[in-house]
């Protein structure tokens, strides 16, 4: 899964988003079921898949991913998803203009 996961990364890098998500999908897929929807390593996985969302402009699909991740009670460690999903859910809320909706931190 590290593999899926690292490549879909780095297709997401190069700006091949079209080859990067269902890498993403199968990996967060396959982490789930294994680990189940709390594991750290589940957390970055839709992290990852968020911020491909975000650059493609596919807010709707992004903002439950960050959503998720952010407001877990993972066990923290360092570069914790949840620290990385509040970062790029900050990012999609200026985009999309929804201050409103932002929590007060």
């Amino acid at each position: 899964m590290n593999a899926m996961n690292d490549l879909a990364d780095l297709y997401r890098r190069q700006g091949k988003y079209a080859l990067a998500e269902p890498l993403f999908l199968q990996a967060l897929e396959r982490q789930r079921r294994l680990y189940g929807g709390e594991h750290p390593d589940t957390l970055a996985l839709m992290d990852g898949l968020a911020i491909l969302y975000r650059l493609e402009g596919k807010y709707a699909e992004a903002e439950p991913l960050n959503t998720k991740a952010s407001r877990s009670n993972a066990a923290p460690r360092a570069r914790t998803p949840n620290t990385l999903s509040s970062m790029t859910l900050w990012r999609l809320v200026q985009e999309e203009g929804k201050y409103s909706e932002a929590e007060p931190c």
